[in-house]
């Protein structure tokens, strides 16, 4: 028989500092089972083109290639089975000179 187990957070989400223009990635590790999808959110909007998420190995990547000002704040990670949700929040946070969005 399987063990069925609603998705959980091994690794929370944690605030990244990034100067703008460079790149960013926010990272959380992820157990349950059946399968999860996962899913990412900045603020309430679904993640963008502008964006590359992954999860392999129970670890959900968001990679932002380029980050500027309109990509700081609040980002979630939500993860689903036919189990139940779980969601990580933190915040990217972007230095322009000595100034942080």
């Amino acid at each position: 028989m399987l063990l069925v187990k609603p998705p959980y957070f091994v690794t929370h989400l944690e605030p990244v500092q990034v100067t703008a223009g460079d790149s960013a990635s926010l990272q959380c590790q992820i157990a349950g089972t059946p399968e999860i999808i996962v899913s990412w959110y900045k603020g309430d909007t679904k993640s963008d083109n502008n964006m590359q998420t992954s999860f392999l190995n129970n670890v959900a990547t968001l990679q932002i290639l380029q980050t500027d000002k309109r990509l700081a704040g609040q980002y979630t990670c939500t993860a689903t089975n036919a189990t139940g949700t779980a969601s990580s929040s933190a915040k990217l946070i972007l230095t322009v000179g000595a100034t942080s969005i």
